[in-house]
């Protein structure tokens, strides 16, 4: 269990040349077992350069990517995981769990980029909503306004939290809404005057809906 004396014998005897690949498999193993894996995975590197079909030294290199991405998955960082994956996959490519895994792991990927996807069309089509609320409150048609930013505020309050960026983008958003009712609301008390003459009935039964 004392590296650095594998270290002082590894050093000195690749120094002396007298290296065989039994050694440098052993001292590989040293260092893995004991949780040294970037200078397991520098000696295995070397071994396998020079007897590139020991598959249990490939098959080693392949456990310990697969380790790696099952942490990275664990954490939620997909993209660390695939790459992983696909490390332990070039290392060994007939090792039985690599290759699933990262098909697995593309899977999640591809489903995530499409529910971010999703959350960002909500977003789009809020701000368009907000965009037609404006249009139609500058042609004092209120009813149609409260509508359209109903219908936005209910696009912004569907984003979820699994994107952060895009939840406090929806936060913004529904906090504008909001405030834009409230003074809309206002609004129509004190220009109570400016609806339309001849339509005021329906303009009163869009907005008692509408609110």
């Amino acid at each position: 269990g004392n590296i650095a004396e594998v270290n002082d014998v590894y050093v000195r005897a690749k120094a002396k040349r007298v290296l065989t690949p039994n050694m440098k498999r052993i001292i590989g193993d040293l260092y893995y077992d004991n949780g040294y894996f970037d200078e397991a995975l520098m000696v295995y590197g070397e071994l396998l350069a020079e007897n590139p079909g020991l598959r249990e030294v490939s098959k080693r290199i392949a456990e310990y990517h697969v380790s790696v991405g099952e942490e990275a998955l664990a954490n939620q960082n997909l993209e660390d995981a695939r790459d992983a994956f696909a490390l332990a996959v070039r290392s060994d490519v007939l090792h039985p769990e690599a290759q699933r895994k990262l098909v697995l792991t593309n899977r999640a990927i591809e489903k995530r980029q499409d529910r971010f996807a999703h959350q960002q069309e909500l977003i789009e089509l809020a701000q368009r909503s907000e965009m037609d609320a404006e249009d139609s409150e500058m042609r004092r048609d209120y009813a149609r306004s409260i509508q359209y930013l109903r219908a936005s505020e209910r696009n912004y309050n569907e984003v979820t939290g699994e994107f952060p960026g895009l939840r406090r983008q929806a936060n913004v958003g529904s906090r504008s809404i909001q405030i834009r009712l409230i003074q809309l609301k206002k609004a129509l008390v004190d220009n109570a005057q400016l609806l339309s003459g001849s339509g005021f009935s329906f303009d009163a039964k869009q907005l008692a809906s509408g609110v």
